[in-house]
């Protein structure tokens, strides 16, 4: 049956695609603790940033406005 020959031929590859990226994690483990550790900054720093990001767009559009209306 074709189907029977698809099935098979879609496990084999999934399972193949399953090793290699278990394989890639753990070699990845390295890469992973570096990306933990800027997500932990990122999530420190999104706060402050994200008022000082704020304050500055407002700081821009202020100035804009007062140019157009000298």
């Amino acid at each position: 049956n074709m189907s029977d020959v698809q099935n098979a031929i879609e496990e084999l590859v999934n399972e193949q695609v399953e090793s290699r990226i278990d394989d890639a994690i753990s070699e990845n483990h390295e890469m992973n603790s570096i990306r933990d550790d800027i997500s932990e900054i990122q999530a420190k720093l999104e706060g402050d940033l994200a008022d000082e990001v704020a304050s500055k767009v407002l700081e821009i559009i202020i100035d804009k406005l007062k140019k157009e209306e000298g």
